[in-house]
């Protein structure tokens, strides 16, 4: 499977809401609760569909200006940071 399309599970019993233009998630056996800003949600919803990274940096370039390989490097920290947060796990 090629980077581009790994594809992400949310890891269970993570909670999400959205507040105004955040997100919060909160994971109940680490005791973490996260804040993200508006494209962070985005990226969340997007989790939520089932895309994979090429589909998630395809879809954010069409609606986020800037460079394409910015946002795919600033999309994968993220994807990195949940990650390592436990929040969600590569499929597969």
């Amino acid at each position: 499977m090629s980077a581009d399309s790994t594809q992400y599970q949310i890891v269970d019993g993570v909670l999400a809401r959205s507040v105004g233009e955040s997100l919060v998630l909160f994971h109940p056996q680490t005791e973490r609760l996260l804040s993200f800003n508006a494209c962070g949600m985005r990226i969340w919803e997007l989790l939520l569909e089932g895309r994979n990274i090429a589909q998630l940096v395809g879809q954010l370039t069409e609606e986020f200006a800037g460079p394409a390989a910015l946002i795919q490097q600033q999309t994968l920290e993220f994807l990195t940071q949940l990650e390592s947060e436990q929040i969600i796990r590569r499929e597969g």
